[in-house]
């Protein structure tokens, strides 16, 4: 599932993706081990920004430096704030995906009442902020 977010521009009347407002996909994608792990570590310095300080307060070099990392780096994967937090909200929105794919499996013999309520438990703990996001990787799959 991708997500599709829409903004409105107040100048020019016209609704864009933020995909398309902000060339919001990464760069490249990571191939190494140590690239993809500076990726996750770009990706959980965003997320913590965002939580403590907001979205206003995001910016690359904030990130960067948060992660460890040189922003030319961060520029190798991400050309903005808001290509990391598409890549945030995409990797989130997969995992919620998958997570309730997995669920749908294993309730699938309940009673409706029973899985009913653990469907709704399920999307209390989906959407719990954590801004470390344990075992998620940036191309959206849960890792094990």
């Amino acid at each position: 599932m991708r997500v599709m977010l829409r903004i409105h521009n107040s100048r020019t009347k016209k609704s864009r993706t933020l995909a398309q407002r902000t060339r919001a996909s990464a760069r490249k994608q990571p191939i190494q081990a140590r690239s993809k792990h500076m990726v996750e570590m770009l990706m959980r310095a965003t997320a913590r920004i965002l939580i403590r300080d907001g979205y206003d307060a995001l910016t690359t070099n904030r990130v960067a430096e948060e992660a460890g990392a040189s922003v030319g780096s961060l520029y190798q994967y991400f050309p903005s704030k808001e290509a990391l937090v598409a890549a945030l909200l995409q990797d989130h929105l997969d995992s919620i995906s998958l997570q309730m794919r997995q669920e749908v499996a294993r309730v699938a013999t309940l009673p409706v009442e029973r899985a009913a309520r653990r469907f709704i438990e399920l999307m209390f703990e989906l959407h719990r902020v954590d801004p470390e996001r344990r075992g998620h990787r940036h191309d959206g799959a849960r890792e094990r």
